[in-house]
């Protein structure tokens, strides 16, 4: 999978150098390593599933006869 570069590192593997905004190409494990290290980000596909909390709570508003209405 293909994982944005967050941070310009060398990969020890290739020793190709890739810098902030490219795209690196890993295998789960190494990619969690290098997400652990704040190398590289979340791939799209990631970013895509994760569902983000909501906040549901409602201020208190007071209809046209002046009670507090949820």
């Amino acid at each position: 999978m293909e994982y944005p570069v967050l941070k310009k590192f060398r990969d020890k593997g290739s020793g190709d150098i890739y810098e902030v905004g490219s795209k690196y190409e890993a295998e789960a494990d190494r990619a969690a390593d290098l997400q652990r290290r704040g190398f590289i980000g979340k791939n799209d596909d990631e970013k895509s599933t994760k569902r983000t909390a909501r906040n549901t709570s409602r201020s208190p508003e007071k209809n046209d006869k002046g009670n507090d209405e949820a």
